[in-house]
């Protein structure tokens, strides 16, 4: 009993270790050396097959591939681990999520079949293949194990078809040629057989390999593992897949027509086996893109091996090589398990990409909600959209039902107004609450005088000419506003979670789960939320950003950009009698500064000035469409961005005119100082239930004006991708979500944050020399040139966006 137990544990073992090193996957390579030993033998049956080399040979390409599948476990486990849609060729072998066999153990396994590859190369193989074998063990072992980790850097796909398509049969033909086995000691290599089996295989291969990398898209994405897929999608690849199965069965017939080394028979058999390459290239250029690996993916080289045997039995009879001889059998041995599988219906199922029922509202649990963590204007905008999308959420805010957010002026650019108007904000705000600006004024600081010099004028309708909006400038509590009175309109009670922060979250394999720390009348409490996912909206110092980057805090880490930035809002007063709370100042001066404002409009209307000086900027004006707010701000380069030691060692007075005035009229409470940092662009914006927008996804410097622009931009993008696939795959439609989510926005925020950086460094200049430069390029650049850069950078087509939005609601 016990040795039966003993017998079963072993069988058992072994099983979840051929498991693990995907034995299934080394029927190809091991085809492909038995061909490329068979084209270099001899036409001569008197010679002694070299059995042993011939084994020896497989057992080497054996471990090489072992070592490969070995160490691509262990490397791959997170992407594996988020895969919801393994196949036997895709999302690895689950034996090490399944916790049968340790990672150490794995990973020692395919160190070990790399040993074992290095020693029979040493001992066994000839010395002339000993610089080609070490290249394929290196190879092997670097497609998933560092330094290189080549199958992460979009390598992989290459390094395996140049592994297992071209060395490989290098490798076996010059083993047979180092034992005396071919017809001449001259014969090359790359002769007409050789180039046939090498050349339309290794495209087929390369095709095979992005397919694979199709199905395994979301989690190698979420996983960091850069494929061509993840960085072109499934579109792009579908069509590099059918270019790729072109130019293979191409490259056959161009051999046929050039090398007179080549059969027609061989070429024949090859061109056979592009029947099911055409169906596979229809099926994957469909929308659910099914792809049987057995259909095709040997095929050529198996036609190859065929043909070998049957051009040796025409010209030699049927003695030589009878089906029942040694030398047959010994040949055939790497062929008979796909044999095996293909006669037997053993082969495996399609891959299919994520095909399930789609969910209905009415199946919708309040576990199937969004918890949208932060209540600013990229929250409030996704709260919006997802109701109108008819997608359940949840939103928690950290600030009280009647709080009035205070901040100061941002910019809006026409594709976050035309979302805002999408999604039904008053006509108010623009009317009223908003500022078209049409030109701005870039002038140099006179040192201390109250005139300054105009260096370029922008023609801001040029810069937003076709977009059917303006440039314009609003309060930040004035969107606000807007934007609650909008949601309080359209929304059911209970939607957000007032005075409430987000402590934890915890993502499972199905849910999400947010733990809240909620103040009440009588203390605080702490409760969960359970979801499908999260949307981090919580600013600059993002817990949500923290737990994604949780392994890469050197670049989730803020930087400092050099200077800290004072800004305010001032209430511009016509009425003598008003009495205004200002900051020291007396009613007189009070209205004096009003003047200030309106003179300033009267002469330069619709237009915002961007004063440039010695290590710093600045900029004033009106803020709103009736006249009634101000704003102001100024920039300072600083070697702290400790804002306490700025105000203490700041002098006011030593601003330029008419800062030092606008800063003392300027309520107490409208005042903020902030030190101006970003965040180094990261692919990290997202991990299995949780993406981030906005400030929370990119931190970028305010210098392009770009900050809620971009967050409203990235809400509603994300938001439409979301009714787009949240239904249709209620396991992981979100990931899919997540992914053009990012590939959509990544490029354009990461424009925007850097010529946004480059823009406060040049601000920070100090140097006389680097001044002046500064100015001439100022000065002297033709404002065409400027207005193009501001269009290139800061425009982005949301058109087809709202399109899609519209769509879905009907």
């Amino acid at each position: 009993m016990e040795m039966n137990t003993t017998w079963t544990s072993l069988k058992v073992q072994l099983s979840l270790i051929a498991k693990l090193g995907r034995l299934r996957m080394t029927i190809f390579s091991a085809v492909t050396y038995s061909v490329a030993f068979s084209i270099a033998l001899p036409h001569d049956p008197s010679k002694q097959f070299p059995y042993f080399i011939f084994l020896s040979g497989w057992l080497f390409t054996l471990c090489c591939q072992l070592s490969a599948h070995f160490l691509g476990e262990y490397y791959d486990f997170k992407s594996d681990s988020l895969n919801r849609h393994a196949s036997p060729f895709t999302g690895g072998s689950k034996v090490l999520q399944s916790g049968a066999i340790s990672r150490e153990q794995c990973r020692n396994m395919g160190y070990m079949s790399m040993i074992g590859a290095l020693l029979i190369l040493c001992i066994v193989m000839p010395q002339r293949v000993f610089l080609l074998g070490l290249t394929m063990i290196f190879l092997s072992s670097q497609y998933s194990a560092p330094p290189l980790v080549l199958n992460h850097a979009a390598l992989g796909e290459l390094t395996a078809a140049i592994l297992m398509n071209v060395l490989l049969p290098l490798f076996a033909f010059y083993i047979s040629k180092s034992v005396g086995l071919q017809i001449t000691q001259s014969s090359p290599a790359l002769n007409g057989p050789m180039l046939m089996l090498i050349l339309p295989p290794a495209l087929i291969k390369i095709a095979l390999f992005i397919v694979l990398n199709m199905a395994d898209k979301r989690p190698d994405w979420l996983a960091n593992k850069i494929t061509l897929p993840v960085l072109f999608g499934n579109d792009t690849c579908a069509g590099i897949h059918s270019l790729t199965m072109l130019i293979a069965y191409t490259s056959a017939l161009f051999l046929f027509f050039v090398r007179r080394d080549v059969t027609w028979s061989s070429t024949v058999f090859v061109l056979s086996t592009g029947v099911p390459a055409i169906q596979i290239v229809r099926k994957l250029n469909t929308k659910h893109r099914p792809y049987q690996l057995t259909e095709h993916a040997p095929l050529p080289i198996v036609a190859i091996f065929l043909e070998s045997f049957m051009r040796e039995w025409y010209n030699h009879g049927f003695d030589v090589l009878y089906p029942f001889s040694l030398h047959f059998q010994m040949r055939c041995i790497p062929l008979y398990p796909w044999i095996y599988n293909v006669l037997l219906g053993k082969s495996p199922p399609p891959i299919l990409f994520n095909e399930e029922r789609p969910m209905t509202v009415n199946e919708m649990k309040e576990t199937d909600r969004i918890i949208i963590v932060g209540g600013g204007i990229g929250g409030m905008v996704t709260a919006l959209c997802l109701e109108h999308l008819n997608i359940p959420y949840v939103l928690v805010e950290m600030n009280g039902p009647g709080w009035v957010d205070t901040g100061a002026d941002l910019a809006l650019w026409p594709s976050s107004i035309k979302i805002l108007k999408e999604l039904g904000v008053e006509p108010r705000l623009w009317s009223e609450n908003s500022y078209v600006v049409y030109m701005t004024k870039i002038s140099e600081d006179q040192r201390g005088q109250e005139h300054h010099d105009v260096m370029k004028q922008i023609d801001m309708e040029e810069v937003v000419h076709g977009t059917g909006e303006s440039f314009r400038l609003v309060g930040r509590a004035a969107i606000m506003g807007s934007l609650k009175r909008l949601h309080a309109a359209i929304t059911r009670a209970g939607s957000i979670v007032y005075n409430a922060r987000a402590i934890h979250i915890e993502q499972t394999e199905d849910r999400v789960r947010v733990e809240i720390k909620e103040n009440t009348g009588d203390g605080s409490v702490t409760r969960e939320l359970i979801g499908r996912l999260v949307i981090g909206a919580d600013g600059v110092n993002s817990l949500c950003r923290r737990i994604i980057n949780a392994d890469q805090t050197s670049h989730s880490a803020m930087r400092y950009s050099g200077e800290v930035c004072y800004r305010g809002v001032s209430r511009i007063s016509r009425d003598p009698t008003d009495q205004v709370s200002c900051n020291g100042c007396d009613q007189l001066k009070k209205q004096q500064i009003s003047q200030l404002y309106l003179r300033d409009e009267g002469q330069k209307p619709n237009s915002m000035t961007i004063l440039h000086g010695d290590g710093f900027r600045a900029s004033w004006g009106i803020i709103d469409g009736i006249s009634t707010r101000g704003y102001w701000w100024i920039k300072i380069k600083s070697e702290t961005p400790d804002t306490r030691i700025m105000a203490s060692t700041t002098d006011i007075s030593k601003w330029p005119h008419p800062f030092p005035a606008l800063y003392e009229d300027t309520e107490a409470d409208k005042i903020y100082v902030h030190a101006i940092c970003d965040q180094l662009p990261t692919n990290r914006w997202c991990s299995e239930r949780m993406a981030l927008i906005g400030d929370s996804a990119h931190p970028i410097t305010p210098n392009m004006g770009q900050g809620a622009n971009l967050a409203v931009e990235d809400a509603f993008t994300l938001c439409v991708l979301l009714g787009l696939h949240y239904w249709n795959h209620p396991r992981d439609g979100h990931q899919e979500a997540f992914y053009q989510y990012y590939h959509a926005r990544s490029p354009h925020t990461r424009r925007v944050g850097a010529e946004s950086y480059k823009q406060s460094k040049m601000g920070q200049w100090t140097s006389p020399l680097m001044v002046k430069l500064r100015e001439a390029i100022l000065r002297y650049l033709p404002a065409s040139f400027l207005q193009a850069q501001l269009k290139r950078t800061n425009l982005w087509r949301v058109q087809s966006w709202i399109d899609d939005f519209n769509m879905m609601q009907h």
